[in-house]
């Protein structure tokens, strides 16, 4: 149907359900364009907002090397807001919800940088973006060696993140 629709588009086609990382990879590899948006096929983008990333990381530092929205599910509650770095500190701060029980100027000064609960609106760096959507510089995605194919199920992107941050790139939350 795209190859149809779009014949100047490549489609990629594997015999099997090759996974996020692997799949991403893949079209990273044959990718032309300043930025790679991964994208899952079952997103919903409302009007404007991959032109709204775009625009951002357009604007930002050479640093900025990854951004992403906040994800709503269907009922159009917050799915992500973007994260923290794994950690200990950010482990204990999940898991006694601390962001809920700390004033807000606290948190910000205790809490590792991206912690859901902290956030006020504003474009702010964050640890990881969901994969579900997420807008990256293509020369930095190839540079730090793509998402890690040897994880699966919801472990790439704060791996991502990881070596991003190890390569001293920053990962921004554009919640608007």
């Amino acid at each position: 149907m795209v190859a149809a629709a779009y014949p100047e588009v490549t489609v990629l086609r594997n015999k099997t359900n090759a996974l996020f990382a692997k799949a991403n990879n893949q079209g990273a590899d044959v990718a032309r364009g300043e930025y790679l948006l991964l994208l899952n096929s079952d997103t919903i983008v409302e009007s404007g907002n991959i032109e709204k990333l775009v625009a951002f990381l357009d604007n930002a530092s050479d640093r900025v090397a990854c951004v992403g929205p906040t994800v709503l599910n269907g009922d159009r509650t917050v799915q992500s807001v973007g994260y923290a770095l794994p950690s200990i500190r950010e482990r204990i701060a999940m898991c006694f919800r601390l962001s809920c029980v700390l004033p807000k100027w606290l948190g910000r000064v205790v809490l590792p940088t991206g912690t859901p609960g902290l956030e006020d609106g504003r474009n702010h760096r964050v640890g990881w973006v969901s994969g579900c959507c997420m807008l990256l510089r293509r020369d930095v995605y190839k540079r730090v060696g793509g998402l890690n194919p040897e994880l699966q199920f919801y472990g790439e992107e704060p791996e991502l993140g990881v070596r991003l941050t190890r390569h001293r790139y920053e990962t921004w939350l554009v919640p608007e």
